[in-house]
């Protein structure tokens, strides 16, 4: 199944965050996260926003635009299960550029794996992680798509953050996740979340 995740890392404080996302800490905190949602100021000088709603971050462009104004924002989504990730930076209440990959599961490799959408101007770094990465894509026998790799190896190369190792940090706070919408009659009727 894997990840399907978002995530923020920004220079703004925790506290920052939670303000402009519009959440809440639970009180809680932990030395190692094991809930959906959390929050946390990383040894590498980034708070690291994590929530296990794919969705969450890009229903929340306008907080994201906000939180912006005040810190750099660089914005991670990840979902395993059909190989789809993407990084983004904002500032100053707008996005700057954008990185994004979408494994369509296609046996075509020329339009799954090298599937790559770029917005804006991403920073120098970018060209070496793309050169690499289709590099390893060309070259790998295997049906493994390198490519997914690019926008969460460039994220990790600005904050230190990758999604999949472990973060260290003092402590982590817990966030209450914000309520679901009701579900409307025919979804209710038809089992939908």
């Amino acid at each position: 199944m894997g990840f399907s995740i978002c995530y923020i890392a920004t220079k703004a404080t925790p506290k920052q965050v939670l303000t402009h996302l519009r959440l809440s800490a639970t009180g809680e905190t932990q030395d190692m996260p094991d809930y959906d949602w959390w929050v946390a100021q990383s040894a590498t000088g980034y708070t690291i926003f994590w929530s296990e709603n794919f969705e969450f971050c890009m229903k929340s462009q306008k907080k994201i635009a906000a939180l912006s104004q005040s810190a750099e924002v660089y914005v991670g989504e990840v979902h395993e299960g059909v190989m789809w990730s993407s990084c983004a930076f904002w500032q100053k209440g707008c996005q700057l550029w954008s990185v994004q990959h979408t494994g369509d599961g296609s046996d075509d490799v020329d339009t799954s794996y090298f599937n790559l959408h770029i917005s804006g101007k991403p920073p120098e770094i970018f060209e070496g992680i793309k050169a690499k990465y289709f590099e390893a894509q060309k070259t790998d026998g295997e049906n493994v798509d390198h490519v997914f790799e690019i926008p969460i190896a460039l994220t990790e190369q600005i904050s230190g953050f990758r999604y999949d190792k472990i973060v260290t940090s003092e402590r982590f706070l817990i966030i209450t996740p914000p309520p679901r919408k009701p579900r409307g009659f025919i979804a209710k009727l038809f089992g939908k979340k």
